[in-house]
């Protein structure tokens, strides 16, 4: 897997009627997200970030080489303004999302860190439902069962 699967796996999960998803690759303004989607008429900003595994002590801090300030300046700006804005990170099969707030300490914390800030942790396959779920679009959509 790399960053570039990544972005074609969201983009197949979450293309279908009513919906516009666009991968971004700009020169025009640095930091810009890798994916742009419209869902159900809401609109919002991914940028996906992938790394092989996790670090094999749990005290080391998961650090993201490719994972630039102007990156994190363009998810809070854009979060600050009232828009949708996400940190997608896949670690092995593992897959957590971060809101703009989040994202800023990405790169700084521990595997427990991230998990604890996470506003969804996937431990395997990133589907469809769940991803639609966890941005907040097409809520009607997710069928949620109860453990008794």
């Amino acid at each position: 897997m790399s960053e570039t699967k990544l972005n074609r796996r969201v983009k197949k999960l979450l293309t279908g009627p009513n919906r516009r998803v666009v991968r971004i690759e700009t020169t025009t303004e640095n930091g810009v997200p890798d994916i742009y989607y419209n869902l159900c008429g809401a609109t919002g900003w991914i940028e996906d970030k992938y790394l092989r595994t996790w670090p094999k002590r749990v005290t080391t801090v998961v650090r993201l080489e490719h994972y630039t300030d102007q990156q994190r300046r363009w998810l809070f700006k854009e979060g600050q303004a009232g828009g949708r804005a996400w940190l997608l990170l896949q670690v092995g099969e593992d897959h957590l999302l971060f809101d703009w707030r989040a994202a800023q300490a990405v790169g700084h914390l521990t595997k427990a860190e991230l998990f604890k800030v996470a506003r969804c942790v996937w431990e395997g396959p990133l589907t469809r439902a769940p991803l639609e779920w966890a941005l907040g679009h097409c809520p009607g959509r997710v069928k949620v069962e109860s453990e008794i």
